[in-house]
């Protein structure tokens, strides 16, 4: 009968579309998932309950894989199949009751940011920029505005010049789920945006090109009544691909062999405030983060310093060196 069903299981997953690899690893998981469940006598699929799928989780839970127990998104994953056959199982009328709809999915587990700079590579790609041009001095001010305030880069694409109070150094934020922000930033990025302002913006927007280049009518539409901060050498909004291909110019262009996005950079400014003593719920407040849970994440990256300065200023460390 188990043979029957993960066949129409397996047909079901192939009219939806899905890679061959992932239709392939659906059936071998609820295969794995029915004979765990032989060892509590239950061969008819239609018997599973909920209370069977918990079994099942604590199972794994205590799985050991390699020589160490799987992860919480292993986990996920095999749990994740389960609902998805039981939703077959229901939507077909193979049962009246879908027991795993009530089952909740481990939580993801949240890994460290990837390729955040340290503070002599951010000081570095913040030299990199020629600020004897006037892309050069918008490039300099989009870095700088980065780091000093943590902002996305869609944010960044989408302030105005209304938006800016360089007297206050805040900037009126629309970030995720429209959700609005007066951003603060620093001394560095008041002075890099200030001499943007005076001497590139104008330039760029009164160039030869300036105003030129082909857009879509959308663009047009947007761009007719709204006075965009960073522009580009054609004078129109600056795009998120634009934002990435400078950043990855710069980090080039600076001998960084880090694969660092501008969310990278968002990641460093939170890094580098923690590290420096910031309180976390400022950083959590800067960074707009809805739970202190993800802003928490942040504290793992200072491990390796921790591991120093426990070293150096732990006394138990102290005499064991000097009785070394």
């Amino acid at each position: 009968m188990h043979d029957t069903i993960l066949s129409e299981f397996k047909d079901y997953l192939n009219m939806r579309n899905l890679s061959q690899r992932t239709v392939e690893e659906y059936p071998i998981a609820i295969e794995y998932f029915l004979n765990y469940l032989r060892e509590y006598y239950v061969d008819d699929v239609r018997m599973i309950t909920s209370k069977h799928i918990r079994y099942f989780h604590e199972h794994l839970t205590e799985r050991v894989y390699r020589g160490k127990l799987i992860t919480s998104s292993t986990q996920r994953q095999y749990l994740g199949k389960i609902k998805a056959f039981f939703k077959f199982m229901y939507k077909t009328g193979k049962i009246t009751t879908d027991p795993a709809a009530h089952i909740d999915l481990p939580k993801r587990a949240k890994g460290l940011p990837r390729n955040i700079l340290d503070v002599d590579e951010m000081r570095t790609l913040l030299e990199q920029p020629d600020l004897s041009t006037s892309m050069g001095i918008r490039d300099r001010a989009i870095l700088e505005l980065f780091y000093s305030s943590g902002i996305r880069s869609s944010e960044l694409i989408s302030l105005e010049l209304k938006n800016i109070n360089m007297s206050n150094r805040e900037m009126f934020i629309l970030g995720k789920g429209n959700k609005e922000a007066l951003v603060p930033f620093g001394r560095e990025a008041h002075r890099a945006l200030d001499n943007y302002l005076i001497f590139a913006r104008s330039k760029l927007l009164g160039s030869p090109s300036g105003g030129g280049g082909r857009l879509s009518q959308k663009r047009k539409d947007d761009e007719d009544d709204k006075e965009y901060l960073f522009v580009s050498k054609n004078g129109h909004r600056i795009t998120k691909a634009n934002v990435g291909t400078i950043l990855k110019k710069y980090i080039k262009q600076a001998g960084i062999d880090k694969k660092c996005t501008p969310h990278g950079i968002r990641h460093s400014c939170a890094t580098h405030l923690l590290k420096f003593g910031a309180d976390i719920r400022h950083i959590q407040q800067l960074l707009r983060h809805a739970s202190l849970d993800t802003t928490q994440i942040y504290t793992r990256v200072n491990i390796d310093d921790l591991k120093e300065a426990q070293s150096k200023f732990h006394p138990r460390e102290i005499q064991s060196r000097e009785t070394v």
